[in-house]
């Protein structure tokens, strides 16, 4: 081959390499190109894990409830509205006390007439004995309920959350009523669906000597004086001439209600509330029920 013939040879070989070796890197940078297109982005790194914050305490909302009830639940919430009549024992244990006579200036002490627990019992866990003082020639007559302790429940108030309270809310309300034959009938009613009944005042039992005093209002105090022995439970004394219908039932406010109960009283007309004990931190809160009358007139107040 001519010389001049080889070098135009050689140059059209090196001209194919170079196209060629274009060819491919331009295929190349396509295919990067689409593998970029369809290929996800590559995923963030995870964040550092949280430290689990301690969950807030649960704050009770309620005195007393009813026990049939699941724990944390404190309304009936059946779709047609019913609401059971239930016993009052089912919101705790229950007494009622009474002076028997006209308050003394000096006090009297409320004297035992029936309830759903022993009398001992009931001195024990109130830790002593309870009397009263209120205006002249006035006789007493007191409903008293108890939470339920055997079964804790976290929709009852807290013993520390008294001290912030200066009304609390109860699922029962109760009263007295003389009947006509001379007994006693004690009855509540569930304030659940009545939103103008739910909350009574509570009122810290202030100490006095060595004992602690509860001002009901109009003139009305409940002394709580404490065994003086811790290991001889003060006996209440009985109310002689009193007894107490045996069953204390708990009704829903209706109209039927009221016709079984004939003209009851109705519990915005309650001398009412809930008492603690805040020198006293192992005596239960008790809520109290004051069935208030004339001793010479027999009328209520």
């Amino acid at each position: 081959m001519a010389e001049g013939n080889w070098t135009g040879h050689h140059r059209k070989v090196s001209y194919e390499r170079a196209l060629n070796e274009k060819t491919r890197l331009d295929a190349l940078l396509r295919e990067k190109r689409d593998r970029q297109l369809v290929e996800p982005p590559p995923r963030p790194e995870p964040p550092p894990p949280t430290k689990k914050m301690p969950s807030t305490l649960l704050r009770g909302c309620v005195f007393t409830k009813s026990c049939a009830l699941p724990d944390g639940i404190m309304n009936f919430s059946n779709p047609n509205g019913f609401v059971p009549t239930e016993l009052l024992s089912q919101y705790g244990a229950y007494a009622v006390l009474g002076t028997g006579k006209a308050v003394t200036a000096a006090g009297t002490v409320l004297k035992w007439i029936g309830g759903s627990v022993s009398v001992m019992e009931l001195t024990k866990r109130l830790g002593g004995t309870l009397s009263t003082l209120a205006p002249p020639n006035v006789k007493i007559i007191v409903g008293l309920v108890l939470p339920n302790t055997t079964s804790p429940d976290s929709a009852l108030y807290r013993p520390e959350q008294y001290a912030l309270l200066t009304e609390g809310v109860t699922r029962v309300r109760v009263s007295v009523k003389h009947q006509p034959d001379g007994t006693l009938s004690l009855y509540g009613f569930y304030t659940g669906t009545k939103r103008e009944w739910q909350s009574v005042p509570v009122i810290a039992a202030q100490v006095s000597g060595e004992q602690l005093v509860a001002a009901m209002g109009n003139g009305i105090e409940v002394i709580w004086t404490p065994s003086v022995d811790l290991n001889v439970v003060l006996r209440i004394p009985a109310l002689e001439g009193a007894s107490l219908q045996p069953a204390a039932w708990v009704y829903p406010p209706t109209e039927q209600a009221d016709r079984i109960l004939v003209n009851p009283v109705h519990p915005p007309d309650y001398l009412d509330a809930i008492i603690w004990f805040p020198s006293q931190p192992t005596i239960a809160p008790i809520y109290l029920s004051l069935s208030v009358r004339l001793s010479e007139l027999g009328v209520a107040m």
